[in-house]
């Protein structure tokens, strides 16, 4: 089946705001209070703050299309603050990538990542890093196959009141 990746505009607000917050819902519900889950929703994936992001210029969100259903996204915010640990070299966050469950498996977040890569390198950063639910252990396998290295330092990553841990991976490029 033919797949597009296209960057998100202010004028994808809405998709993107209905996408992330399915995705991010399908992932993390039951590994936190619903009424955390619900806040957490609420402030990043509400389509004000989903505008805000889409209006800046070096943030850009890459939707991946399965024929015509937006599958999955991806977030990246060239020239934003890079953690101290990683700031030592032209470094950049991989912040979400995320698919609605019924595309797990297809082989599209290879395809996503791939071209997220292949756009971080054509921009000459050395390396690119994210974080991972310590829990994850699929999401910690799949980035492994791409050659992302886990750091073992920590990333606090609380949902609401939940408190939760993230380890950084990080893949030079």
């Amino acid at each position: 089946m033919p797949t597009t990746i296209i960057r998100a505009t202010p004028q994808d607000a809405q998709l993107i705001s209905q996408l992330g917050a399915k995705t991010f819902d399908q992932t993390f519900r039951g590994t936190c209070t619903d009424e955390d889950l619900e806040g957490v929703l609420q402030e990043f994936y509400n389509e004000d703050q989903v505008l805000k992001e889409l209006n800046d210029p070096d943030d850009y969100f890459f939707v991946l299309f399965l024929e015509e259903v937006a599958a999955g996204y991806a977030r990246m915010h060239l020239g934003g603050t890079v953690e101290e640990v990683f700031a030592d070299k032209n470094s950049v966050e991989l912040k979400r990538i995320y698919f609605l469950k019924e595309f797990h498996g297809k082989g599209l977040a290879k395809e996503l990542l791939t071209y997220c890569i292949d756009f971080l390198k054509a921009k000459n950063f050395d390396q690119v890093y994210l974080s991972v639910w310590e829990h994850n252990l699929k999401a910690q396998a799949f980035y492994k196959k791409f050659e992302f290295q886990d750091s073992k330092i920590q990333n606090p990553f609380p949902l609401g009141e939940t408190p939760q841990m993230d380890y950084w991976f990080v893949k030079q490029l």
